[in-house]
């Protein structure tokens, strides 16, 4: 029971540990692709905000240059301007129709600009005049999601404007992340239950050798046990017998004593032969062979045990009649 247990708890932190490595090395995979998939969807958007600041920029410069005196009003539709002045700007008009320019006062407050469906919520754009020229995120009314970027313009435009804010749509990009987001929710269950049976069949199979070496550690724990309680059952016996008799001489004992001696160089062998029993399991056991008469040698093994027998009032009887002389190692038959 002990042993199945042990396996069972071992087998369970293996599967704990194999399904955590899996989903780690998912994760940070996971995440290392989002990132990549969240900065491949936002650099066109990115590309196309700072490419609308600099021609904002070069038409407010080109428009100082000119000298001509632009109203706030006016720049409530500020692409009308570029198209009406197309000859001092170059003839270039903004490069994305989808983005939203509103145009700020010193502080902050908007003064104009092409806010279109933003209009009512015009209170709730946050606008910084501190973070500038720097690429963020702008969500509206929880609902609307957009990238941005602020910056100075020329303060010498009528109307005060000192600050434009270009913001441009980005909910088709962030339903493509929160996709891919999910996608990755929805593989991480699917990965978690498979990893567990794979982690579970793995480490299955990963504890075969331990389980064999346990098993061989129970034989061979209950092979010493055997093997050691013999001699000591009979050099027990032995002793107790001439306990029996205290006045006894040892002549008259002498073969009592000689086979408790036996015995007790036996027990020391079975010690010393205990790394060779370790070793039969890795096919390492030394055989060493010598020709015996099988009957003597049967006699030899069973006589101590005849005394043990009687005190137990049992009898061996023996009947050999082989006659026969084999080739053994009589230490591992014995």
């Amino acid at each position: 029971m002990e042993e199945k247990e042990e396996l069972k708890g071992r087998l369970l932190k293996l599967i704990i540990s194999n399904v955590l490595i899996i989903l780690i090395m998912f994760l940070i995979f996971g995440l290392f692709i989002f990132l990549m998939v969240k900065n491949t969807v936002y650099t066109t958007v990115d590309k196309e905000l700072y490419e609308t600041r600099r021609q904002v920029m070069e038409i407010d410069n080109a428009i100082l240059k000119s000298n001509i005196q632009i109203k706030s009003e006016d720049f409530l539709f500020f692409r009308n301007i570029v198209k009406d002045y197309r000859d001092f700007v170059g003839g270039k008009n903004l490069v994305n129709p989808n983005i939203t320019i509103i145009f700020r006062d010193e502080n902050g407050n908007i003064i104009s600009g092409e806010i279109g469906r933003l209009a009512e919520y015009q209170e709730e754009i946050d606008f910084n005049s501190k973070n500038l020229d720097k690429i963020y995120d702008e969500e509206i009314s929880n609902k609307f999601y957009y990238r941005g970027i602020n910056f100075k313009i020329s303060s010498q435009l009528e109307g005060n404007v000192r600050y434009a804010q270009l913001l441009i749509n980005v909910d088709s990009e962030r339903r493509l992340l929160n996709g891919y987001l999910q996608i990755i929710a929805y593989s991480i269950i699917i990965i978690s239950g498979l990893s567990i049976i794979v982690s579970y069949v793995i480490s299955r199979r990963n504890l075969e050798p331990l389980k064999e070496s346990i098993s061989k550690q129970m034989e061979f724990v209950q092979n010493v046990s055997h093997e050691l309680r013999t001699p000591l059952t009979i050099i027990q016996a032995k002793q107790e017998l001439l306990l029996q008799e205290p006045d006894a001489k040892i002549i008259d004992k002498s073969e009592d004593i000689v086979l408790t001696l036996n015995e007790t160089k036996r027990l020391s062998r079975l010690v010393k032969d205990l790394l060779v029993l370790s070793r039969a399991d890795n096919n390492k056991l030394t055989i060493q062979k010598e020709s015996v008469n099988i009957d003597d040698y049967i006699k030899e093994i069973v006589t101590p045990y005849v005394e043990v027998a009687e005190l137990e009032e049992k009898k061996i009887i023996f009947n050999l009649n082989y006659k026969t002389d084999i080739k053994i190692d009589t230490n591992k038959i014995y």
